[in-house]
C-alpha cells in the first residue's frame, strides 16, 4: 500500500471527527476549505500565521466566502482550541495564531550529538556506586 503524503497538519481520520462534522453543520460545507487552508498555511510558516493586512480578505477570495464568514470560522477555530493565539493587539484581536497539534504532526529527529549528550547526562545521574568525596589518602 502506498504511503499517503501528507501537506499539512491534518489527520487522516478527519471524517470520522465529530468535531468537524459540528464545525461543518454550524458554517456549511465551504468552511471544510478555511479549516484547510488556515492550517496549510500554518504549516509552511512553521507553526505561525501572521494576521496581516487584509487577511480575512485574502482568505475569503481563496476560499470563495465573505470575509466576515471567514473571520467566523477563525474565531470559531480559536474559542475550541484548534488554533492557538501567541500575539494580541491592543484592542485583543489575534495578530500571530498557531496550530495547537503542530508538533504531534512535525516530530524533529535528535541529532547524534543530543542523543549522545543526553546518554552521558543519564550515566552521570544514574551511576550505581555512589560517589564519596574524602580527603586523599597520603601514604
Amino acid at each position: 500500500m502506498p504511503r499517503y503524503k501528507r501537506y499539512g497538519p491534518i489527520s487522516h481520520e478527519i471524517n470520522g471527527d465529530p468535531e468537524v462534522w459540528a464545525f461543518t453543520k454550524e458554517f456549511g460545507e465551504r468552511a471544510f476549505r478555511t479549516l484547510i487552508e488556515g492550517l496549510l498555511i500554518i504549516d509552511r510558516n512553521e507553526n505561525r500565521w501572521r494576521l496581516a493586512g487584509d487577511w480575512s480578505g485574502n482568505l475569503s477570495r481563496k476560499v470563495r466566502q465573505s470575509p466576515a464568514s471567514v473571520r467566523r470560522e477563525i474565531e470559531h477555530m480559536i474559542s475550541v482550541g484548534w488554533l492557538l493565539v501567541e500575539e494580541r493587539a491592543a484592542d485583543g484581536s489575534p495578530i500571530v495564531l498557531s496550530a495547537a497539534r503542530y508538533a504531534d504532526y512535525h516530530r524533529k529527529r535528535k541529532t547524534k550529538n543530543e542523543i549522545v549528550g543526553n546518554e552521558f547526562e543519564n550515566k552521570k545521574t544514574q551511576s550505581a556506586v555512589p560517589t564519596i568525596l574524602s580527603y586523599p589518602i597520603l601514604s
